[in-house]
């Protein structure tokens, strides 16, 4: 008795997906052009949504360096939790912490309302709600050189 192998159809090559790189645009509803970094997200533990979704923002608003801050040459930074909603948009922002928080916590709220996630998705492949999702905001003076 002969035994015949059969390979198992193995699924057509897919084109490579590309990610979407983070697009990080200035927010012209101030009136002091930006003069900070890049603003980095920190990611922290949250009560929902753990699943395959990037912490970071796709489209990020940068704030404006404030005026006050701006003539002073103080730098700082503000923390902030957010909700992100099932739809990658920011809800619920509150400032936790930060240094100099009077200068910069308005800016920072301002911009950060703005920003939008890629919706954050649970083990079962649902899209959820993230909760209590940690972000910095850094105001750093850039070298006039």
């Amino acid at each position: 008795m002969l035994a015949r192998i059969v390979q198992p159809e193995t699924p057509a090559e897919t084109a490579p997906q590309t990610v979407a790189k983070p697009q990080e645009l200035h927010d012209d509803s101030s009136t002091v052009a930006g003069t900070q970094a890049a603003v980095k997200p920190v990611a922290a533990p949250s009560s929902e949504g753990t699943g395959d979704a990037v912490d970071t923002p796709y489209y990020k608003i940068k704030p404006k360096y404030p005026r006050a801050a701006l003539a002073a040459g103080v730098e700082g930074f503000i923390l902030l939790k957010i909700d992100i909603n099932e739809q990658g948009e920011v809800e619920n922002v509150r400032v936790v912490g930060g240094e100099q928080r009077n200068m910069f916590q308005d800016e920072a709220r301002r911009a950060v309302e703005k920003w939008k996630y890629k919706p954050f998705v649970d083990a079962n492949g649902k899209v959820v709600k993230k909760l209590d999702h940690q972000v910095r905001v850094d105001f750093k003076l850039q070298d006039a050189a």
